[in-house]
């Protein structure tokens, strides 16, 4: 439970850069004092008249619902999505593990595999195949074998230190749901739905490839929707690393986090760090506060982006507007479609009721009570600066290679980190296991979904 609402004293304007917006009568200086959302707002060129540039506000929704139970890989293989050139539907239509699917998948598979070194012969002429049509046998180290995390099978298999690291985990989660519920859970099924786990990957074919991944020694938690998002510790824009050229893209979306906590919380700043190393003074940061940090930035993403946008579908199948920041009302509202954005008046009204039903109270339960009645005549201008902002923060969660204007992301309004707090915590301190989301270093931390060994367990890395 979070502390009574406090009165925070509002930062004084920034120069050249500033986000924030100075109202423009001398009567309202005594409003800006007092009430510290004022300075959500920035002005690009253009102001707050006719069709220019809104101001850059901030907004909130209502909690959003459960994740899906499928999920993809880790931020190291991205780039293996686009499979076979097939299109990406508007709305995915997402199946359960071990489906009818999955299971053809597989059968398939072993098909391929038991296929002779030679091919047959018919009176002494070989079967001539085009190498365009030879199936691509893919390998991978003898020590990499099929594994079941909690009756869930991990997809591609991991090594034997991987697989003891994660037995750890699964009964330290046991031991946890028992504490909790006062009884063993039901089955194994109830068990993973607790730690909010609904997709396990570990080997997968990327030739060429070292990563972890490719000595079975990753795994990779509900990847569809944990994208790698980007970080900011210190001056440092942390990120993919196939992406460490895009550091105004993510600094943009990292203040698109610094917008979110202070209209979700009336925080000035979304800590969005890595892990902080262990000094001769103070110890390493708990696994518990790293996901308490994020899962922070995390609620308030949805809420601020939740009143604007739909939840559903959870990916975003077009490229981001090509001029975010500078682009007008009718270019905003054209470029977004309504498959995705809530209609402006639906919006707009729903920003103005969550103001007004989160007013300050200092006896109240938790910071999200923190506004003036005044700021929701300011519900239009925080719409359009959703509106940016989505645009924005979408892009480091792309789905295949980091890129400016990638093709297809998650949808940042269902935020980014949809595992619970004690699975994390086990897979980390019980498990021994790197989280990607802090500590891969300043540069690459981010990855939401992976966790690791930090070494390849003994096994000589092959992705082909």
């Amino acid at each position: 439970m979070r502390q009574a609402a406090k009165y925070i004293e509002p930062a004084k304007p920034r120069v050249g850069t500033s986000t924030r917006v100075a109202r423009a009568s001398a009567g309202e200086a005594a409003d800006q004092k007092r009430n510290p959302h004022w300075r959500h707002l920035s002005t690009h060129t253009g102001g707050h008249g006719g069709d220019g540039p809104r101001p850059i506000a901030s907004a909130l929704p209502t909690k959003v619902d459960g994740t899906p139970k499928i999920q993809r890989l880790c931020a190291e293989c991205e780039d293996e999505l686009r499979i076979g050139g097939l299109p990406v539907q508007a709305k995915s239509v997402v199946g359960a593990a071990g489906d009818k699917y999955e299971r053809e998948a597989e059968a398939v598979a072993h098909r391929v595999m038991r296929m002779p070194a030679t091919s047959r012969t018919d009176a002494g002429v070989a079967l001539s195949v085009s190498k365009a049509r030879e199936p691509i046998l893919q390998r991978k180290p003898a020590a990499v074998t099929a594994y079941n995390f909690i009756g869930m099978p991990v997809q591609g298999g991991i090594n034997p230190t991987m697989q003891g690291r994660l037995d750890d985990v699964a009964d330290e989660l046991r031991t946890r749901f028992t504490a909790v519920h006062s009884r063993a859970p039901g089955d194994d099924a109830e068990l993973r739905d607790w730690a909010g786990v609904f997709s396990m990957a570990g080997w997968r074919h990327r030739p060429g490839s070292t990563s972890k991944h490719c000595s079975g020694s990753a795994v990779d938690v509900n990847y569809r929707n944990q994208p790698y998002i980007a970080t900011r510790t210190g001056s440092v824009y942390g990120g993919e690393a196939a992406g460490a050229a895009l550091t105004s893209q993510r600094r943009a979306a990292v203040e698109v986090y610094d917008r979110a906590v202070e209209f979700a919380y009336g925080e000035a700043r979304a800590d969005v760090s890595a892990r902080t190393a262990a000094t001769t003074t103070t110890p390493r940061e708990s696994t518990s506060s790293v996901y308490r940090r994020f899962r922070n930035v995390h609620d308030a993403l949805r809420i601020y982006l939740g009143l604007a946008f739909h939840t559903s579908p959870d990916r975003a199948t077009r490229r981001p507007l090509a001029n975010i920041a500078t682009a007008t009302e009718s270019q905003l509202l054209a470029g977004i479609p309504t498959a995705e954005r809530r209609a402006e008046g639906v919006a707009v009204n729903n920003i103005r009721e969550y103001i007004l039903n989160h007013q300050y109270d200092p006896n109240a339960s938790d910071n999200t009570y923190h506004w003036n009645w005044e700021d929701s005549f300011m519900a239009r201008d925080y719409y359009f600066q959703m509106l940016r902002d989505y645009e924005f923060v979408r892009v480091p969660m792309v789905v295949g290679n980091p890129e400016a204007r990638p093709a297809v992301t998650r949808n940042p309004a269902r935020g980014f980190l949809h595992m619970t707090e004690e699975f994390v915590v086990a897979t980390v301190d019980t498990g021994n296991l790197r989280w990607g989301i802090a500590d891969l270093g300043d540069a690459e931390s981010g990855d939401t979904h992976h966790f690791d060994l930090g070494h390849h367990g003994g096994v000589a890395p092959d992705c082909n």
